[in-house]
């Protein structure tokens, strides 16, 4: 996904648009949400978690950056 391309998404991104940034399969990425306990996830019920685009990214970076 081109820069441009993420900064057009919405601020509260589902599950599949946060994926697809980092180009990983969807159980991958649900792993990443239920294994890291700083990962910026919010959960609004059943089946609607959405992630949170800026911490999203600051969180990338972080991580490649340890």
């Amino acid at each position: 996904m081109t820069k441009e391309e993420i900064e057009k998404l919405p601020e509260l991104l589902t599950v599949d648009e946060a994926r697809k940034i980092v180009n990983i399969g969807k159980t991958a990425m649900y792993e990443l949400i239920r294994t890291n306990k700083d990962f910026p996830a919010v959960n609004l019920g059943a089946r609607r978690t959405r992630i949170i685009k800026s911490d999203f990214l600051s969180w990338i970076k972080a991580k490649y950056q340890a």
